[in-house]
């Protein structure tokens, strides 16, 4: 690895005249820090140098699984802009997501009057072989002003892990079995292999040694991002090296659970582990050195099979609700003496080992002997957590006398160890219904006496002996319908289909969130894209460019790459152009995404994006 050293500002003391001597030309005493400022300019001009371009590497030596640190110096250019490595069949290479890019620094140095001045960006980037053999890592170009600088191929020998060893680091994925059901709560584990580093005349690393090899800010970890907030588990295994000999491993793990939601092979989404190993130590003056450049690893998980399949339809009972696991249901109710139609305090808890936050309320709407006997309020249950159970509160009311018990209730659900579904039956609950209530209210105050009866009697003037002014009453008391409420008569059916297209619109997007994200894919992207501008972000412009295509064909746009946006682009017979501008287009955000003048990079990248996307949205990618 070359090494940039470190420069020292040299000066000398210049000393002009004395204060009498200026005194006596007449020079204003004032004029002498201006006059001491111009010579040393002229004395210091700073000499000018043609940019240059070098290169370094890590090792020349690696396996398949490590990846080699390739740092390209550009000392003064015209503007600071990212080297383009050639493109090879050989190399996987990409800007180091944990370095600053550029890294500058300067340097001025001041030898009898003449100032020497330079200017160095570094960029580092990471190369990861793609087959075994010996290699060669592409020269890297940078045109500066019109000057093309250009760096040698460097040689490198790759080799490839013996079939039945054990490397220095790997990692893979535990599952507990090779299928699950779709909804199925699945714990899987991220274990990392980490050989105990052991030196002559050095303690062997312990545990916690190793672990502070891990390089995570340079790694990716899928479904097991939020299990990095705990530290890891570790046990300690022997495992057989290159050379046949059993060595001591870390093992490192991560569990969390998954509840897949996808039928066919489960994607633990893009899993990259970096970790470094040391080569050679030497001690300091307070801790260890690496004396060697360390092994630098960027490793994928051997994943095993796992696939996901679909809840069977046979025997699915009808109050089924996605619940998956074992279960038990019980029912309390309160008060258990009321009159009709009086409300009822229906307790519904469920317990389980399943993840009871996601289980959903029992269909009671489904259950004929309740519904029959009860009518059940319309209100949305959204369940109580306590520690060991979820409970569900809804409001029955009885709807005639004789009635003697609330029902025994299902709770239905389906155990994927016996791949078949099961239920769960409540007690019922004795009741008592009792006629409802009348209150006879007096016409008197409280306490008053009793309201005086008279009897009724017959006449023959029917209910004209009720009315004084029969004229009144038997006058034409028809009325004419106005303008305005016949033409808003007429206007309701036509208010009426519009409000339920709009219903049905809202109930469709709100139904299928597939539509509702190409809906609204070009909007949220342009809303991002905007964002990128005012921060002069490369990196927004791409996450808007990525979640876009992953919109519009409804997946998840997290672990979407580069690479998988483009293929995704091409299964969907889009036009070449527009594939080869999309792809472009996010490959030059990679480059240029810690690289000098990003803020004119990013503005530019944006518009391009905004075009392509405005040229995607003709396109069916469904």
């Amino acid at each position: 690895m070359r090494l940039i050293p470190t420069k020292t500002i040299h000066t000398r003391d210049v000393t002009i005249g004395s204060q009498g001597r200026w005194n006596q030309t007449g020079i204003s005493r004032a004029v002498v820090p201006l006059i001491v400022a111009a010579l040393a300019v002229a004395f210091m001009a700073p000499s000018v140098h043609a940019a240059e371009m070098t290169v370094g590497v890590s090792t020349n030596e690696c396996s398949l699984e490590e990846t080699i640190t390739i740092q390209v110096s550009v000392i003064n250019p015209t503007q600071a802009s990212t080297p383009i490595p050639d493109n090879t069949p050989d190399f996987q290479i990409r800007l180091s997501p944990g370095m600053a890019n550029p890294a500058r620094s300067s340097n001025v140095t001041i030898i009898n009057g003449q100032m020497d001045s330079t200017v160095t960006y570094l960029y580092t980037f990471e190369a990861r072989p793609l087959r075994a053999g010996r290699l060669m890592l592409p020269s890297f170009k940078l045109n500066d002003a019109g000057t093309t600088l250009q760096t040698e191929p460097i040689a490198v020998s790759v080799t490839k892990r013996a079939s039945n060893a054990a490397d220095a680091v790997f990692c893979k994925i535990v599952v507990p079995r090779p299928t699950a059901y779709i909804g199925e709560p699945v714990s899987v584990k991220l274990e990392v292999y980490v050989r105990q580093y052991q030196q002559e005349g050095i303690q062997p690393f312990n545990a916690q040694m190793s672990l502070n090899l891990s390089r995570f800010n340079v790694s990716r970890f899928g479904v097991f991002t939020d299990a990095l907030s705990n530290s890891p588990n570790y046990r300690t295994v022997k495992l057989r090296d290159e050379r046949g000999i059993l060595t001591d491993h870390f093992v490192f793990s991560w569990e969390t659970t998954i509840y897949p939601s996808k039928i066919g092979p489960f994607d633990f989404g893009d899993i990259l582990i970096g970790w470094s190993y040391p080569t050679w130590l030497r001690r300091g003056f307070m801790t260890l050195e690496h004396g060697r450049p360390e092994r630098q690893f960027r490793l994928r998980p051997t994943i095993p099979p796992f696939e996901i399949k679909p809840l069977p339809t046979d025997g699915r009972p009808a109050d089924f609700n996605g619940a998956i696991g074992r279960f038990n249901f019980t029912t309390t109710a309160t008060p258990v003496s009321v009159p009709v139609g009086d409300p009822i305090t229906l307790t519904m808890t469920v317990r389980g080992s399943a993840a009871l936050d996601r289980i959903s309320p029992p269909l009671l709407d489904r259950v004929d002997a309740l519904t029959d006997r009860f009518e059940l309020s319309g209100e949305a249950l959204t369940g109580e957590m306590t520690q060991a159970s979820k409970s569900f509160i809804q409001t029955i009311r009885a709807l005639r006398t004789g009635v003697t018990e609330i029902p025994s209730l299902p709770f239905s659900y389906f155990d994927p160890e016996s791949g078949a579904y099961g239920t769960a039956w409540s007690a019922a609950i004795p009741i008592s219904v009792r006629p409802a209530e009348r209150v006879a209210m007096p016409d008197g105050a409280a306490g008053g006496s009793a309201p005086t009866m008279t009897p009724l009697s017959e006449t023959a003037s029917g209910l004209r002996a009720n009315y004084s002014n029969l004229d009144g009453l038997l006058a034409d008391q028809s009325g004419r319908i106005g303008v305005l409420p016949l033409a808003f008569a007429a206007g309701m059916p036509v208010i009426y289909l519009g409000a339920l297209v709009m219903v049905r619109r809202s109930d469709r997007y709100r139904l299928d969130a597939a539509l509702a994200r190409r809906r609204s894919a070009r909007s949220n992207a342009f809303r991002c894209l905007a964002r990128a501008k005012s921060d002069s972000s490369s990196e927004k412009v791409a996450h808007a460019l990525i979640n876009y295509i992953a919109d519009r064909i409804n997946l998840p746009g997290a672990g979407l790459t580069r690479v998988e946006a483009v293929d995704q682009l091409k299964t969907r017979l889009v036009e070449s152009e527009l594939i080869t501008e999309a792809d472009l287009l996010l490959e030059e955000l990679e480059m240029i995404r810690y690289a000098g003048g990003v803020t004119k990079s990013a503005a530019n990248a944006a518009d391009r994006a905004q075009r392509l996307i405005d040229a995607l949205e003709r396109i069916d990618l469904t």
